[in-house]
């Protein structure tokens, strides 16, 4: 090898600090190392007595997952690693393979005595200093994700306390619902009073607990949520229309818009009565919706924390509990607002915005009820 070659790499770091003479000379004397592609030179916990300095090739640093997880880097011509363990007489912290054929200059610790000047010494203990201080901010960064996951594991852990309360309220009513039927109000007082319940329960989740925006309920969202949930509506509303006119065409004395069926039973009639009707169904719309949103929200935050995968999970819990809560009108209507709700759940796992589901659960309600006449 000349002269030149001995130079190796331009300028390694850890020799900037001596002159060329001194760094030549250095070089000449330290020995090298061949590797072949795939070759380890330093494996995990060995102990280590050398710095290993590329010349040319490439290394890669990897760490075993017993370790807290692989960890992989690059090393070229010029770079250092083995400082840490030759420095403290340790054992090194990750395993070092070549990724092409490589040479590695062999720094050892009695070279590093016999140096007079002491500059390469210094040099390692600031790279030491450098390489600590990224390893510091890599944990931190590790414990900030890790911190994260836990506040949304807690948060999870909170709604689903409340979510519980909630439902034993529930079930206590339905429970008490046949005895107490003389003393009992109108169901849509009723069930006005639970939705409410269900309400005020999600959104204490909501404002306290979790944020409006994750769970895609921020005011700057409306806008475009609304404009998606109603272009998504538009192939169910076709359906209901489609439902419809089979009705009609078993029986064509049934109209197809029959918009006053829909206020049946509410104590209300004429034109007045359809209108107060449609704005109630609005708001109960988008009541119900904070309710099942967060459920799911909550669930999918929790399942992503936790490294699970959501797919259908929370879409099918959300569900579930949705349709439940419609039990005391009805088993059909219990069923029918599942089949809603598993819409809406694909919807806000899609989109995940409250908005759209919100939007798209009172056009559809509207448009079946309040326009076709469908029975609910």
């Amino acid at each position: 090898m000349t002269s030149a070659s001995r130079e190796g790499p331009a300028c390694y770091a850890v020799l900037s600090g001596m002159t060329a003479a001194q760094r030549a000379a250095l070089l000449t004397r330290l020995p090298r190392r061949a590797l072949a592609a795939g070759e380890y030179v330093l494996r995990q916990d060995q102990r280590n007595r050398h710095v290993l300095l590329v010349e040319a090739g490439r290394l890669r640093v990897e760490r075993s997952a017993d370790s807290g997880g692989a960890m992989h880097a690059e090393l070229g011509p010029g770079d250092c690693i083995g400082e840490i363990s030759t420095l403290s007489g340790g054992t090194a912290s990750a395993s070092v393979c070549a990724v092409a054929p490589t040479t590695v200059v062999l720094l050892s610790v009695e070279e590093l005595e016999r140096e007079p000047s002491g500059t390469v010494a210094i040099a390692l203990a600031q790279t030491v200093a450098r390489r600590l201080a990224q390893t510091n901010a890599q944990l931190e960064h590790k414990h900030r994700r890790a911190a994260a996951a836990l506040t949304l594991q807690l948060r999870s852990a909170a709604m689903t306390a409340m979510l519980i309360f909630a439902l034993s309220f529930y079930v206590l009513f339905v429970a008490l619902r046949d005895p107490l039927a003389g003393y009992w109000p109108p169901q849509a007082v009723v069930s006005g009073f639970l939705i409410m319940v269900c309400f005020g329960v999600a959104w204490v989740f909501v404002t306290r607990v979790s944020t409006p925006r994750v769970l895609g309920m921020a005011l700057a969202q409306a806008r475009r949520g609304t404009l998606v949930g109603l272009r998504l509506s538009l192939p169910i509303l076709a359906a209901a229309l489609a439902i419809k006119a089979a009705v009609v065409w078993r029986d064509p004395h049934v109209p197809v818009f029959d918009p006053l069926l829909g206020t049946v039973g509410s104590g209300l009639s004429g034109w007045g009565g359809w209108t107060l009707c449609v704005l109630a169904y609005v708001l109960l719309s988008y009541l119900q919706e904070v309710v099942r949103c967060a459920i799911q929200g909550s669930l999918a935050q929790y399942l992503h924390s936790g490294g699970l995968p959501d797919r259908w999970r929370s879409i099918a819990i959300a569900t579930l509990l949705f349709g439940a809560t419609h039990v005391h009108l009805s088993l059909g209507f219990a069923l029918l607002s599942m089949a809603g709700g598993a819409y809406w759940g694909w919807m806000y796992q899609r989109e995940r915005n409250y908005w759209a589901t919100a939007i798209s659960h009172a056009a559809i309600g509207i448009w079946a009820l309040f326009f076709l006449g469908l029975p609910a």
